[in-house]
């Protein structure tokens, strides 16, 4: 047998590294934890922290101030449907390779415009949704947002990704993904405080006006990380018939295709269920003001948040479908017994309904996440969580069309009933499919 000298001088290296005393890797490690802790995070993190929680309040604060404003319109259920699923289908736009993605946007003209424009977009369409005065326009104003959102999004995580070095990037992540929880669940309490002082256009135009601020700081405070020239770009594209093959081989494996339908199924209703019907039942049934609307979300989520690292727990250390599951069918049960509810004027089996909901949601959590990255290997791992998103966006698309239609031809309680049927029989379908 032949012996390369070079990949034996390796091989002898390799040895010698495994080798090493313990007390030399320790010595190691803790240099490195060392220079880890000692670099410091680049401030320019602080103003995208800044205008993520403020997306997060733009979005929040939507959901209880947005029903009153279509009510005001005349607006039918089944329009107010088409009103919340817009912002699913520009954002499931601005993904499509097919297009033009926010992140090709991000790598031919920058992270910068993306942050500055993507907000003051957003700012205009908070205003508009202010001054609208008809569908067609909040159809249009909704669908601006989805955009900007999306784009403002897209360019905080590429910009925090090339201010950040592995030692220190969890580091650089965790305000903006704290800065975007407390928005989002301040927003609701906040949109419903300020309707109910100032009326239902009040928290859209002070909303717009901060947002606005924040694109002035962003302009002013963030200089460009990264430019690539569009030729570059297209080398890189993956043309979406490549992405369509790689979903059907990925469909193929049995833990996907479960996945995958229980988070599409479980988003149909979230989005349908929760952004769609339950401020309308609030408000009709319930005679909830926008105030009492915002506390109701605020609420669920921060149940969520407070939650999610228990439930993550239950999914580390029992089993994935062990949250799935049950989670699953607790905020099924939650959502058939609101029409109860609402039928027996109920307000104590209104909120025991709404805790469910809250700790069923936490429960599954990110748990049909960790499943898929558990079933695939690494270099199948990116398109299999794309392939998952890709469920979550299209259930939260069709959720509030096809239930606030069914609300409109039926009322409330066939699309609570049917939402809730269809996950329960897809999670009970999920328990004897997938073993772990």
């Amino acid at each position: 047998m032949v012996i390369d000298s070079a990949s034996e001088a390796v091989d002898g290296e390799l040895i010698e590294e495994n080798l090493m005393p313990a007390k030399d890797q320790k010595q190691g490690e803790r240099v490195y934890e060392t220079s880890a802790k000692s670099m410091p995070i680049d401030r320019r993190v602080w103003p995208i922290a800044l205008s993520t929680g403020l997306m997060g309040v733009s979005i929040g604060l939507v959901q209880p101030v947005l029903p009153l404003l279509a009510t005001s319109l005349n607006i039918s259920t089944a329009q107010f449907g088409q009103v919340i699923a817009v912002v699913g289908l520009s954002r499931i736009f601005c993904k499509l390779e097919s297009t033009i993605p926010t992140s090709i946007l991000a790598d031919v003209s920058g992270r910068r415009p993306l942050l500055v424009y993507g907000a003051a977009a957003s700012a205009l369409s908070m205003a508009g949704l202010g001054a609208a005065s008809s569908f067609n326009q909040l159809l249009f104003w909704r669908l601006l947002g989805g955009a900007a959102s999306a784009g403002q999004m897209t360019g905080a995580h590429l910009y925090l990704a090339d201010i950040s070095q592995p030692e220190n990037r969890s580091r650089t992540m965790a305000p903006v993904v704290a800065a975007w929880g407390v928005g989002f669940a301040a927003g609701p309490a906040l949109g419903g405080l300020l309707a109910e002082a100032f009326g239902t256009q009040m928290p859209f135009y002070g909303t717009a006006a901060v947002i606005a601020a924040v694109a002035a700081v962003n302009h002013r405070m963030l200089p460009e990380t990264h430019k690539r020239s569009l030729e570059s770009n297209r080398k890189d594209r993956i043309p979406l018939r490549v992405t369509l093959g790689n979903y059907r081989k990925l469909l193929e494996h049995p833990t996907i295709r479960q996945a995958s339908l229980i988070t599409g199924t479980f988003w149909f209703m979230q989005t349908g269920c929760q952004l769609c019907l339950l401020p309308l039942l609030l408000i009709q049934e319930f005679s909830f003001s926008a105030g009492g609307v915002g506390v109701v979300y605020a609420t669920l989520a921060a149940t969520g948040a407070l939650l999610s690292q228990p439930a993550a727990h239950i999914s580390d250390r029992v089993s994935r479908r062990s949250c799935i599951v049950p989670g699953s069918l607790l905020v099924a049960a939650s959502v058939a017994t609101l029409p109860i509810a609402a039928a027996a004027g109920s307000t104590p089996l209104l909120y025991c309904s709404l805790s469910g909901w809250a700790v069923g949601s936490a429960l599954v959590g990110t748990a049909p996440t960790a499943l898929v990255a558990d079933s695939v290997n690494e270099k199948e791992r990116a398109s299999a969580l794309a392939l998952l998103r890709t469920a979550q966006d299209f259930g939260g698309l069709v959720g509030p069309l096809a239930l606030a239609w069914a609300a409109d031809m039926f009322g409330m309680g066939v699309p609570l009933w049917s939402a809730a049927a269809a996950v329960s029989v897809v999670a009970l379908r999920f328990w004897t499919k997938v073993k772990r």
